[in-house]
């Protein structure tokens, strides 16, 4: 049961313990070398302490235990922009999401990032619209779906999109910087589509707001 174990590494980590915690992890591992769920927590562990690249081959020992995990073939796709191997990036987050049935949001999201960060934009776009169509209020995905039209030379649809972002609520913790880019991005789209005016207004209700 990983639980127990789970929940005795949260402890650690709260009080300042995260290498003891590391050191039961990897001890616990060599007396039971097909736990995935140990090898999970451990390379969890690294990777909330910034050691990607001690993160990645733990992610991946894991991952070669259970080649079709969705989560796995995502969590070792996270550590390697870090790396900055794009190639290995889109492989692992188109497994995640078609292992998980292509069905579920986060995973179709980090995808649709992964193709934008290697310039496919209208693959992105793909993605994009159908999770847009099934959840049309999620903020990060009009923003990134503004984005992936933007850099088509689409900015005209892009705008609105950029705005509605600006507008959204965050739904979890890593979506706090989208309003921030999003309100940027207005700035780039009206100086784009000739609006000199609406460009410098938006870039200095951001210099405003610090």
């Amino acid at each position: 049961d990983s639980v127990p174990a789970e929940a005795l590494i949260h402890l650690l980590r709260s009080t300042d313990r995260e290498q003891e915690g590391l050191d039961l992890l990897a001890a616990a591992e060599k007396n039971a070398p097909n736990w995935i769920d140990l090898k999970r927590l451990r390379a969890e562990q690294l990777y909330g302490m910034d050691l990607f690249a001690a993160a990645l081959p733990v992610f991946q020992s894991a991952l070669a235990l259970a080649p079709r995990s969705p989560y796995l073939n995502w969590r070792v796709r996270s550590p390697l922009p870090m790396k900055f191997d794009d190639a290995l990036a889109i492989k692992h987050a188109e497994l995640a999401s078609q292992l998980s049935g292509g069905e579920h949001p986060f995973y179709q999201e980090e995808y649709a990032s992964r193709l934008i960060d290697v310039g496919r934009y209208a693959d992105a776009q793909q993605v994009l619209e159908a999770l847009r169509k099934a959840d049309p209020t999620w903020g990060r995905i009009a923003l990134r779906l503004g984005y992936a039209l933007h850099k088509q030379g689409k900015t005209k649809e892009a705008l609105p999109l950029f705005e509605e972002a600006s507008k959204a609520k965050p739904r979890v913790r890593r979506e706090q910087d989208d309003k921030a880019l999003a309100d940027f991005d207005i700035a780039r789209a009206h100086a784009k589509l000739g609006n000199a005016d609406a460009a410098f207004k938006q870039l200095g209700a951001l210099e405003a707001a610090g």
